[in-house]
């Protein structure tokens, strides 16, 4: 017998099954969200330069500020192997919320002043 007779050790000869077309479409509309929304988080700490380079002082590890994708790590952890779930306590998080929450604020005092 040859490697080529025996099945991957998954008992799936070509590849694992596809995905459900509406499992998908779903993934696909939350990823496009997501991605539309760490874009305009982005944009949003970008055009303040005091905000922007909070973004290379510890704890957050960019050397530049565009460098960030936008992204924000969750709130929660995965659940651990007991199936519990913990806050995420960390200092990168916490710098992200902070400075996003900041040109949040920025923004909409703009948006009330021009009103």
């Amino acid at each position: 017998m040859s490697p080529a007779d025996v099945p991957d050790s998954f008992g799936f000869d070509d590849g694992p099954p596809a995905a459900a077309p509406e499992v998908t479409s779903r993934w696909r509309e939350a990823f496009d969200k997501a991605r539309q929304e760490n874009a305009e988080r982005r944009a949003r700490v970008l055009k303040h330069p005091d905000l922007a380079a909070l973004l290379c002082q510890p704890p957050l590890p960019w050397s530049r500020p565009e460098h960030w994708n936008g992204f924000i790590p969750p709130r929660f952890l995965p659940p651990d192997s007991k199936g519990i779930t913990h806050p995420n306590y960390s200092p990168e998080r916490d710098a992200l919320v902070e400075i996003s929450a900041e040109a949040m604020r920025r923004e909409s005092t703009t948006e009330r002043k021009e009103s």
